[in-house]
């Protein structure tokens, strides 16, 4: 009889490990009921190897470490949806290659969360309520979303009344669909900076209230191609600064940082920068021979 090896270090970066501790007597909800658990191939609670189950009965003031391995994912929908935990480690290198699913992963969750970019991202459809009512974020995980929006609806909600959020995620995705940004920013008092991309918003509410409750003051990232100027909760906000893309303070379409610090010699002497300025067309610099 052939026998059959299985990989089980291509799933080793599929563990996270979360704490809890309660002041009360309590049943503590780890992961969200709603949350897919076929895919879980293991779960310790303080290095005990328990049934997987959302919940733990908990005592008063004692530390809960609960080790989770995931198999192969393909959904994260409502993970942490409303759960108990306190903390979460790991969750920068899960597999994501094969995940369609983000819907309400960390809304309403209680603890903060890492840096995400190293997520893959590419067959995602939705990350609609991804961290809606987050009140920990102050900046969004992910520093870039899709090119191409992937569906519909996708990012419907996502950051909804996330009241600490400061700097939006970049939308670079040319062509809106329906509903894709509807509400995304609702609520979310402290944000001031967006940059967003689109050139056709003419799908149906993609911008519908996406930015209703933000500050009066901000700046707005737009395409130096974009032709619409729509202002107020449908569109950019009132009150804002709107920049081109490539215009923003510290860079350009010329991919030039400033300060700009330029050294170089020519004919065994000596050159410098004395001054350097720039405008929407060029950019100049002025030297001196030493």
């Amino acid at each position: 009889m052939r026998r059959r090896f299985i990989n089980t270090k291509s799933f080793e970066k599929n563990k996270i490990t979360c704490t809890l501790k309660s002041g009360i007597t309590m049943t503590a909800w780890i992961y969200s009921d709603y949350f897919d658990d076929s895919q879980i191939t293991s779960m310790r609670v303080n290095g005990v190897l328990v049934e997987k189950r959302p919940y733990i009965d908990v005592a008063p003031d004692k530390e809960y470490v609960i080790e989770i391995t995931f198999g192969e994912l393909y959904s994260l929908g409502h993970l942490f949806f409303e759960t108990h935990v306190s903390s979460v480690s790991g969750l920068e290198t899960l597999d994501t290659k094969n995940v369609i699913d983000m819907e309400s992963a960390f809304s309403r969750v209680k603890f903060d969360i890492p840096n995400l970019d190293m997520w893959d991202i590419s067959n995602v459809q939705t990350m609609q309520h991804m961290f809606e009512e987050n009140i920990h974020i102050t900046s969004s995980p992910f520093t870039k979303l899709h090119d191409v929006l992937p569906s519909d609806r996708c990012y419907t909600n996502m950051f909804y009344d996330c009241r600490g959020l400061i700097k939006a995620p970049e939308l670079p995705a040319k062509v809106l669909t329906n509903r894709c940004y509807y509400q995304m920013f609702y609520n979310c008092f402290n944000l001031n900076y967006i940059k967003m991309l689109a050139t056709d918003i003419s799908a149906s509410d993609c911008l519908s209230n996406w930015v209703k409750g933000v500050p009066t003051t901000g700046t707005f990232v737009k395409s130096k191609d974009a032709t619409w100027d729509v202002r107020g909760a449908n569109g950019i906000p009132e009150g804002w600064t709107v920049v081109n893309d490539g215009e923003e303070e510290g860079g350009n379409d010329f991919g030039i940082e400033f300060p700009l610090y330029l050294t170089f010699d020519r004919c065994e002497s000596s050159w410098g920068v004395e001054t350097c300025y720039r405008d929407a067309d060029e950019i100049g610099v002025k030297v001196y021979n030493c």
